[in-house]
């Protein structure tokens, strides 16, 4: 077997034995405090400022994407960024809890494109190239950003309302309440702060 076709064989079987990433295995990834002083505060502590907003919701093939429409404050870039959580969840049974699920995350903050899209599409967790929001090329972050796997500020901000929305809701967890919904057709869910 040629040196060529043997890595194309061993990417095949990594691709096969890589299981999908869920919402709880990337929070943990993510740094819950700075690595030294001049990193200021921690993506876990700057997610406080972030505010959510409107949430259309489509289901599709098994398959629910929640998208985001995001705004720090303070902001540096005083613009809103996009984002998505993508549930891959075939059957969901009593109990189940959004942050158990396997999922892919997306955003189209600098943050997201430039340290984490390109090691979470490697894990199954999220999409790069040119449909995804981070437009991300197929090439591994220069060495100072190449932190591995993990979440945006933006996307970290979701924990919290994920939770709320799970243990707030009248059915056994927030999947049954959306599949009643979502068979009435398309719909949005908006978060107020």
């Amino acid at each position: 077997m040629k040196k060529h076709e043997l890595k194309l064989l061993l990417k095949e079987i990594i691709n096969i034995l890589k299981e999908n990433m869920n919402y709880d295995e990337l929070l943990k990834l993510t740094d819950k405090t700075p690595k030294s002083p001049e990193d200021g505060t921690s993506r876990m502590d700057r997610s406080k400022n972030v505010r959510a907003r409107t949430i259309p919701v489509s289901m599709e093939e098994n398959m629910e994407q929640w998208n985001f429409r995001y705004k720090s404050n303070p902001s540096i870039t005083k613009k809103p960024f996009e984002g998505t959580i993508t549930f891959l969840k075939g059957e969901v049974d009593k109990g189940d809890d959004a942050m158990e699920l396997e999922c892919k995350v997306d955003c189209s903050c600098p943050d997201y494109v430039y340290k984490f899209a390109y090691n979470n599409a490697r894990q199954g967790a999220g999409d790069i190239g040119p449909d995804s929001l981070n437009k991300c090329i197929n090439r591994s972050p220069q060495p100072a950003y190449d932190i591995g796997e993990g979440l945006c500020k933006h996307l970290v901000a979701l924990r919290g309302y994920l939770q709320t929305k799970i243990a707030s809701t009248q059915k056994s967890n927030l999947f049954e309440a959306i599949n009643e919904v979502a068979k009435q057709g398309p719909f949005n869910i908006t978060y107020y702060d």
